[in-house]
């Protein structure tokens, strides 16, 4: 799944708390299609917010997919929110 600025928001705004585990639980890769910023702002979040959910340290890392840069992009928005940097597996 793409994940742009307001991905987080709508997901919360679409399911319970309950559903939100399961959908942080089940997902097991982000995908990337391009770099335009609505199809990867929001990853950072997502990654965080997922991290938060599944219990911290002990969660297991995310695949994510993208295009050439999106690695570079991912690395200076984890600078600014370094507790999701483990999740980062492969871009």
């Amino acid at each position: 799944m793409d994940c742009g600025e307001g991905t987080l928001g709508q997901l919360n705004l679409r399911y319970s708390r309950e559903q939100m585990l399961q959908l942080f639980t089940n997902v097991k890769c982000l995908w990337i299609s391009h770099m335009h910023a609505d199809h990867h702002a929001g990853t950072a979040a997502f990654l965080a917010a997922r991290r938060r959910a599944l219990g911290g340290d002990e969660c297991q890392p995310l695949l994510v997919v993208g295009p050439r840069g999106l690695s570079v992009i991912l690395k200076v928005r984890v600078c600014l929110s370094p507790r999701v940097s483990h999740l980062i597996t492969k871009c």
